[in-house]
């Protein structure tokens, strides 16, 4: 087989995918780069659209697992290279379909007494691939991106998520309004975690078990006032040294794992 050059359809079609979210939203498609994000995808049955590798590349073991009849495009060695918006790019990469019922399994999750994180008008693809890796890890039930959030499709986003984007379920296109309207009917206790201030609480001390939504903020400016009036319990994470606050990502691991080691304990006592 000749392997495929830049102007090849199928090449295209990646390239448009990599390069525009519209593409990728329309059609309800990631693209994946790396053997391991590929098996990531796999291990969580999500449907696999096509493979791109380089020569040397066509014979990695993640290539057996895939479903009968799912193409795989052996391209020219600088192909990837071209059509990637990373300087030292995979020899594979995938495109995968997204999991439509998100939201279904969010609110199931939430109603068996989970806890998910939600963030506000997050703005930088990193903090969103590491808070879904923390949300992940965390045994979170779901992420919501509300607001003017960053596109979960972006290809940034899939690399720094490393595989969690497949593992946990992300909502997003919505309202932070909306969203604590609707756990508010699903029965879910919103927190807002906050540069501490009259009458929030120490992370530590707050009740997180149960059905829990934590909520952190914008990188920059946090959860602005009209925000947080939507949500009546804040709470914080206390501080020894000077630093006034955590970076967003980081904040929201913190209350993630906090979240976890509570439900841990109850179930021990």
């Amino acid at each position: 087989m000749t392997p495929l050059a830049l102007h090849n359809q199928h090449v295209q079609r990646l390239r448009r995918l990599i390069g525009r979210r519209e593409s990728r939203l329309g059609e309800g498609l990631v693209v994946v780069e790396g053997a391991k994000v590929l098996a990531e995808a796999l291990d969580a049955g999500a449907v696999v659209d096509a493979v791109f590798v380089t020569p040397v590349a066509a014979g990695e073991p993640v290539l057996s697992r895939l479903a009968p009849g799912v193409p795989v495009h052996v391209v020219v060695d600088d192909v990837l290279g071209r059509v990637s918006d990373t300087k030292s790019p995979q020899p594979l990469c995938a495109i995968v379909r997204r999991t439509p019922d998100a939201l279904a399994a969010l609110e199931q999750g939430l109603r068996h007494g989970g806890f998910a994180i939600v963030a506000v008008d997050l703005r930088d693809p990193g903090n969103a691939g590491t808070l879904l890796r923390s949300a992940e890890a965390a045994g979170a039930v779901g992420v919501v991106l509300a607001g003017a959030s960053v596109d979960v499709t972006s290809p940034k986003v899939v690399r720094s998520s490393a595989g969690a984007l497949f593992h946990v379920p992300v909502v997003t296109g919505v309202a932070l309004d909306e969203v604590v309207s609707a756990f508010a009917g699903w029965g879910v206790r919103v927190w807002a975690g906050v540069v501490r201030s009259d009458g929030s609480i120490d992370h530590d001390r707050a009740d997180l078990i149960g059905p829990t939504a934590l909520v952190v903020g914008n990188e920059a400016r946090g959860l602005a006032a009209d925000e947080l009036a939507l949500i009546e319990l804040h709470l914080t994470i206390p501080m020894a040294g000077r630093t006034e606050s955590l970076n967003v990502s980081m904040s929201a691991t913190i209350l993630a794992f906090e979240a976890a080691r509570q439900r841990r304990f109850r179930s021990r006592t």
